[in-house]
């Protein structure tokens, strides 16, 4: 028996999915949080220094726990009617940004490891910004809801719901081409470390991961089955990409400050500096990739 996705026993299904689905994301998403917000503490403590690297990992970071926890509340309310006009269209477009931080965090590390060259800082930097402005376009411009009063929640309708699968593919185009060019200038590297392991696992482990959720929402949404499916799978995909992209951030940081510890008990220090200095990795990398100390963290 065929499902008619469009019947109010299919929207309400498909309602209660997306409830459900919103509670495991924010336990889910708190628990990585918490587990990673040593990160904030050493900022504020000042362990490591601040550098605006850390804006997209911290904005993307910081939307998508919002974006969360609003669509909770949203979805516990009782009945209260709500400006779902306002709301959703905010939300998706908060959503979309922290997308975009996601993979802004893996560009800047890609630029930076092949020494700011402008042919390949430019055009990343453009996709970038263009993939900022779509979001921000499509999040105000077509994500679009009403209030069911019969159901007594947001019922989402996607006027142009073509325009948020071209969005999720779009993200995944853009991080395939950042992980085409971190593995080439691995490859061209003569020098072999943990880092450069690190940048190319973590790449290819982030690139698989959002690729199979971002093109699993773009079919969904390009079938368009109604309009709760198309809402259903969307937060997975963002949510998902956002951890991946805050963990390879993290876990850099780890292994830089592992290695510098490793180097002292050695006694086999890279740099000679006086206490007024700032301590950074002494991990033995070449010198274009001494510039990610400065992305990863230095601390005192």
């Amino acid at each position: 028996m065929a499902i008619v996705w469009d019947s109010p026993r299919a929207l309400e299904v498909t309602g209660f999915v997306y409830k459900q689905l919103i509670v495991f994301l924010l336990g889910f998403y708190i628990w990585e949080f918490l587990n990673t917000l040593w990160f904030e503490w050493d900022l504020i403590t000042r362990k490591i220094a601040f550098r605006w690297y850390y804006v997209s990992y911290l904005i993307g970071r910081y939307s998508m726990l919002v974006v969360l926890c609003l669509l909770f509340i949203i979805d516990r309310n009782k009945g209260m009617p709500i400006d779902c006009e306002l709301v959703h269209p905010l939300l998706t477009t908060i959503g979309l940004i922290a997308s975009t931080c996601a993979t802004t965090n893996l560009m800047i590390r890609t630029v930076i490891i092949w020494d700011y060259k402008k042919l390949i800082a430019a055009p990343l930097t453009a996709m970038a910004l263009g993939q900022l402005i779509f979001s921000v376009y499509g999040g105000v411009t077509y994500a679009k809801a009403f209030w069911d009063e019969e159901l007594k929640t947001c019922r989402f309708n996607y006027s142009h719901y073509s325009h948020l699968a071209i969005a999720f593919i779009y993200t995944v185009t853009y991080d395939l081409t950042i992980l085409i060019l971190t593995c080439l200038r691995i490859m061209r590297s003569n020098t072999r470390s943990r880092l450069w392991s690190a940048l190319r696992d973590q790449g290819l482990l982030y690139f698989v991961f959002t690729a199979i959720v971002n093109i699993i929402a773009a079919v969904f949404i390009m079938l368009h089955l109604n309009d709760g499916m198309n809402a259903v799978v969307s937060p997975p995909a963002t949510t998902i990409s956002v951890i991946l992209s805050g963990q390879s951030v993290i876990s850099l940081m780890q292994l830089n400050k592992s290695g510098a510890n490793t180097s002292h008990a050695g006694g086999q220090s890279q740099y000679q500096r006086s206490k007024s200095q700032e301590f950074t990795s002494h991990l033995d990398f070449p010198t274009f990739v001494d510039a990610l100390d400065s992305f990863f963290g230095n601390y005192n």
